[in-house]
């Protein structure tokens, strides 16, 4: 299955990210899947090369890769997923919502009040900054 499909089948509809359904996802997928609960009110990750950060008070994320997709939930989880399948980055959570069908690093993001753009040479582009209320 595409990365472009996997999007559109995510968005059709809520689910329920129990632990069950992370492991048969996960497994149906090929994905590495790795739990990473909210701390505070911000988190940083750093793995397979992806540095990241979130602000859920701003409903933000922000990636430094272009190859992956953000899935956000209003309550300040984040699935992320590698366009090649690779594994998957994931909190436990009440519902999930796809907020967003673009790459991660087509978003210019404010963060603590500046911007950080984020250049890609992709199929698509935001050329306007976008503001997350």
């Amino acid at each position: 299955m595409s990365c472009r499909n996997l999007r559109k089948e995510l968005s059709c509809y809520y689910w329920e990210p129990t632990e069950e359904k992370m492991k048969e996802i996960a497994e149906h997928y090929e994905w590495k899947v790795k739990t990473m609960p909210l701390i505070g009110m911000q988190f940083m990750f750093f793995r397979f090369g992806i540095a990241g950060m979130c602000d859920p008070r701003k409903r933000i994320l922000w990636v430094n890769d272009e190859r992956h997709q953000v899935f956000w939930h209003e309550l300040g989880h984040a699935l992320i997923i590698d366009s090649r399948k690779r594994y998957g980055i994931l909190s436990l959570i009440p519902t999930f919502m796809v907020i967003n069908e673009v790459s991660a690093s087509l978003l210019g993001i404010l963060l603590s009040r500046r911007w950080y753009s984020v250049k890609s040479g992709g199929e698509s582009s935001i050329k306007n900054r976008m503001v997350v209320r």
